[in-house]
C-alpha cells in the first residue's frame, strides 16, 4: 500500500473587488493605440486596463514577481467565502477560471499595471500564498484593484474509504481538483474510477488494489472553524485524535492507518489545539452515492488556545457507507518532505 506526505505552513484566501474610473486626460487621443497589447505595463500612461497593488496580509507572504490576470468564467473568484459542503451533485467541476489574459510584473512596492480589453477579469496569485480579486474594465477606463494575499494551507492525507453493500463500479470527484498537490492512485481529469468491494478493497483501472483513495490539496484556511476543539499536551495530541475518531465511528482499520502514518511524522510541540472539522470541507461527489458518509478533518494549531467543547456526531457505519479522515497542520508546523512507502 503506497502512502504519502504531509503538510506545511498554512493559510487563507482573500477576494476583493475593483472599481473602474475614467482614465482622465488623453483618454480620447489614441485610445486605440496599444490598448490590447499590454501597453502601459512599463508604468507609462495607460489608456484602458488595470492598475493594482499586491497587499500581503500574512507575515509569511513575500512580494511576488508577477500576478496572473484571467478572463472571468462567470463567477467572481472560485475560492469565495461560501464553500461547498458534503456531497456535491451538480456535475460541474470547472474551477471557474477563464483564459489567461496577462501576467504583469509586480514591483518592490507591490504595484502592477496591464492594458486590457473591455470585460470582466480576475487577478490571482497562487503560490506559497493565495489571493484573488475580481474586477471589470470599461471602455477608455482604468480600474484600481487591491489584491490581498494570505498563506494557503494544505489538507494533508485525506483518506477516503468506500464500503458498498456489493461490488460496484464507483466514481469519485473533488470540487477543487486543480488544487490537488498529491494523490494515490493518481487523480485523473475525470476523477477516480474504481471497483469497490464491501470489504473496502478498491481496484483501479490498472488493476491495482488500494485500501483507500488518498489526496492532498491546497485550500484557504478561513474556511475552517477555530472555535470548538480541545487543548492537549503535544505528546498526547495524536492519541487524542485517535480517541475522537473512535467515538465518531471510524473503524479500527481506518484508525490504524492514521496511526501508522502519524506515528513517524507527528510534529513535536509543548501544547496543541485540535479543531475537528465536519463542515465546509472540499466538495466531494461519490457515485453511486453512499447512504452514509463520515468526514472529519482535524486542524491542529500550535499552543493552547481558548476553545469550547465540540459537538461530537457519531457516523452511521451500516449499509452502503463511506468515511474520510484528514489532518491540517496550522501555524509553524512545516513540511518539506514527501514519503512514499
Amino acid at each position: 500500500m503506497s502512502r504519502i506526505p504531509l503538510l506545511a505552513l498554512l493559510s487563507t484566501l482573500s477576494c476583493s473587488g475593483g472599481e473602474p474610473k475614467d482614465s482622465g486626460g488623453g483618454g480620447d487621443d489614441g485610445g486605440d493605440d496599444g490598448g490590447d497589447d499590454g501597453g502601459g505595463d512599463d508604468g507609462s500612461e495607460l489608456p484602458q486596463g488595470v492598475q493594482g497593488r499586491v497587499d500581503p496580509l500574512d507575515e509569511w507572504c513575500g512580494m511576488p514577481d508577477e500576478v496572473q490576470i484571467y478572463s472571468s468564467a462567470g463567477e467572481d473568484c472560485s475560492w469565495s467565502p461560501e464553500f461547498d459542503t458534503g456531497f456535491r451533485d451538480t456535475g460541474s467541476w470547472t474551477d471557474n477560471v477563464g483564459e489567461l489574459s496577462a501576467s504583469p510584473a509586480v514591483d518592490a512596492d507591490g504595484a502592477f499595471v496591464s492594458a486590457l480589453e473591455v470585460g470582466d477579469f480576475e487577478v490571482r496569485l497562487f503560490d506559497e500564498c493565495y489571493g484573488c480579486a475580481a474586477f471589470s474594465i470599461a471602455e477608455n477606463s482604468v480600474t484600481d484593484v487591491t489584491l490581498e494575499v494570505r498563506e494557503i494551507l494544505y489538507a494533508d492525507a485525506p483518506n477516503l474509504y468506500l464500503y458498498p453493500e456489493e461490488p460496484v463500479a464507483m466514481g469519485v470527484r473533488l470540487a477543487e481538483a486543480d488544487h490537488i498537490t498529491a494523490s494515490l492512485p493518481s487523480y485523473p481529469a475525470d476523477g477516480w474510477q474504481v471497483q469497490a468491494h464491501p470489504s473496502g478493497r478498491l481496484v483501479d483501472a490498472q488493476n491495482n488494489d488500494w485500501d483507500y483513495l488518498f489526496y492532498e490539496l491546497a485550500t484557504p484556511s478561513r474556511r475552517f472553524q477555530r472555535e470548538a476543539g480541545w487543548c492537549v499536551p503535544g505528546l498526547f495530541a495524536q492519541a487524542s485524535i485517535e480517541a475522537d475518531m473512535q467515538v465518531r465511528g471510524f473503524l479500527p482499520g481506518e484508525i490504524e492507518d492514521f496511526s501508522d502514518f502519524w506515528d513517524a511524522h507527528w510534529p513535536a510541540a509543548g501544547w496543541m489545539t485540535v479543531y475537528p472539522q465536519t463542515r465546509r470541507l472540499t466538495g466531494l461527489r461519490i457515485h453511486p452515492r453512499p447512504d452514509h458518509l463520515l468526514r472529519v478533518w482535524y486542524l491542529v494549531a500550535d499552543g493552547c488556545l481558548p476553545v469550547e467543547a465540540p459537538v461530537t456526531e457519531v457516523g452511521v457505519r451500516t449499509g452502503f457507507h463511506a468515511s474520510e479522515w484528514g489532518v491540517i497542520l496550522d501555524g509553524r508546523y512545516a513540511r518539506d518532505w514527501v514519503v512514499v512507502e
